[in-house]
C-alpha cells in the first residue's frame, strides 16, 4: 500500500531534477525516439488511470504510479525532464544497471519495443480511418447519389446496389471494431443501427431473399408469387435430359442404371462403344419381333 508521505516524498525529489542524463540527452536529440519516449509514458498514465483503482484499501496503485500521475503534465511532456528521468529509472529499469552504455542499451531496446508498438497502433487507426471514410461514402451514395431533386429514388438497380454495398460497409466496420476494441467509438451506435436497417432493406428490395449464408437450410427464399410460380412450373416443363434419337418417347439410356462390370470388361479388351451397339442391334431386333407378332395377330383375327 503506497504511503501519502513517500509519494509526496519521491514526486518533490524528481521534480527537482532539471537536467537530462547523458542517456535522455540521446533519446531528445533523436526526434523520433523522443516520440517514442512521450508515447510509452503516455500510455502508462492512461493505463494507470483507467485501469487501476487509486483506493489505497484495493492496493491495486503502487508508489511509482501514484507519483506518476502526481507528475503528469500533458501539455509540456518533453520539457518535464524530472518525469522523463522517472520514467526511465523506474519503469525502463536503468538503474538496474551502472554504466552508461548499459544504460543506454537497456533503455533504446525499450524504446525499439515500443516503436512496434506505435506502428501496430498506427496501422490499426488508418485502418479504422478508412473503413470510416468507405461507410462514409456507401451511406452518401444510399441517401444521396441516386435520388432525384425531389430526394426520391426512381433507379431500382442503383439503389439496390447502393444499400448492399452500405450493408456489407457497415458489418465491416462493426466487426473491425469489436475486433480491435473500438466498442466505446462514438460512431458504434450509429454503424449497429445502420448493419441491421441495411440489411432489412437489402433483402426487401431482393424480393425477400436472404444471402445464402444467411437462409435457413430448409427455407426457399425464392421470391413468392404468381409471376414467380408460373415461371418455376414453366421451367419444369422443359426437361434438359437428353433424349434417345431412335425412340424419342423413352428416356435416354444413359440416365439408366449400368452395372460396374462395363469397366471390367474394358480391362479384358472389350471395346464399350461396340457393346452399345450390339445393345441396340437386340433391342432393336426383339422391337421388330414383337411388332411381327402384333401383325400376325391382327391378320388371324381379320381372317377369322
Amino acid at each position: 500500500m503506497p504511503y501519502p508521505g513517500l509519494v509526496a516524498a519521491m514526486h518533490y525529489a524528481w521534480a527537482e531534477v532539471t537536467e537530462p542524463s547523458q542517456v535522455l540527452l540521446a533519446i531528445l536529440e533523436n526526434e523520433d525516439k523522443a516520440r517514442t519516449l512521450y508515447n510509452m509514458v503516455e500510455r502508462q498514465y492512461k493505463f494507470i488511470s483507467a485501469e487501476r483503482s487509486d483506493d489505497d484499501e484495493r492496493g491495486e496503485m503502487t508508489t511509482f504510479d501514484k507519483v506518476l500521475i502526481e507528475m503528469w503534465h500533458e501539455e509540456q511532456q518533453l520539457q518535464n525532464i524530472g518525469l522523463l528521468e522517472f520514467f526511465l529509472e523506474e519503469y525502463l529499469m536503468a538503474k538496474s544497471v551502472d554504466t552508461y552504455a548499459e544504460k543506454k542499451a537497456l533503455v533504446f531496446a525499450y524504446l525499439e519495443a515500443g516503436a512496434l508498438i506505435d506502428a501496430g497502433l498506427t496501422q490499426q487507426d488508418s485502418a479504422l480511418e478508412n473503413l470510416i471514410r468507405v461507410y462514409q461514402e456507401a451511406k452518401a451514395r444510399v441517401y444521396y447519389s441516386d435520388a432525384d431533386k425531389s430526394g426520391i429514388s426512381n433507379k431500382e438497380t442503383d439503389k439496390f446496389s447502393n444499400v448492399r454495398f452500405l450493408r456489407d460497409t457497415a458489418e465491416n466496420l462493426c466487426r473491425h471494431m469489436k475486433a480491435h476494441g473500438h466498442e466505446s467509438h462514438p460512431l458504434m451506435p450509429e454503424v449497429e443501427k445502420i448493419v441491421d436497417i441495411s440489411a432489412k432493406h437489402a433483402e426487401h428490395l431482393a424480393g425477400g431473399r436472404k444471402r445464402v449464408f444467411e437462409a435457413p437450410e430448409d427455407e426457399d427464399s425464392r421470391p413468392v408469387g404468381h409471376h414467380w410460380r408460373r415461371q418455376r412450373r414453366e421451367s419444369g416443363r422443359h426437361s434438359k435430359r437428353p433424349r434417345d434419337s431412335y425412340r424419342p418417347d423413352y428416356e435416354s439410356r444413359r440416365d439408366r442404371y449400368e452395372p460396374d462390370d462395363r469397366y471390367d470388361d474394358r480391362r479384358h479388351g472389350r471395346d464399350d462403344s461396340r457393346d452399345r451397339r450390339d445393345r441396340h442391334d437386340k433391342d432393336s431386333d426383339e422391337e421388330d419381333r414383337r411388332h411381327e407378332r402384333d401383325d400376325s395377330r391382327d391378320r388371324r383375327r381379320r381372317e377369322h
